[in-house]
């Protein structure tokens, strides 16, 4: 493997984790994304990313995040994760999820998110 490709492949995962990362920790600060987040509501530059995270993460939170495995294609990084959130009585609540990102240059340029809405429908409920 050329060692660019290899680079490049190592900043996509580091991106795809740091934006895990946020969301563990309630931040975007650390998160490298450009957007859009949602493709049904596209939200453009790192002001409106944060302000669509900052409105749904605080209400539920994510104390957890365990990567099953990335598979890197160019500038795609197809990412299998399970989520722990918390509902308000203290539970967790484990949520299998497929993310589909688009990162160049080391930034999320795009992200796709698949998982059961169910659980989040259920802790939203609760709250």
């Amino acid at each position: 493997m050329n060692n660019q490709i290899g680079t490049e492949r190592e900043r996509a995962i580091r991106a795809v984790e740091a934006f895990l990362e946020g969301l563990v920790k309630s931040s975007v600060d650390g998160m490298p994304l450009i957007s859009p987040l949602d493709p049904a509501n596209p939200k453009r530059g790192r002001e409106q990313a944060s302000n669509f995270l900052n409105l749904i993460f605080p209400k539920i939170p994510v104390p957890a995040a365990t990567v099953e495995r990335h598979i890197v294609e160019g500038a795609y990084v197809a990412t299998r994760w399970d989520a722990t959130f918390r509902d308000a009585k203290g539970s967790d609540v484990l949520v299998s999820i497929f993310d589909f990102f688009r990162v160049t240059d080391g930034l999320i340029r795009e992200a796709r998110f698949f998982f059961d809405p169910k659980p989040l429908k259920d802790i939203l409920k609760l709250t």
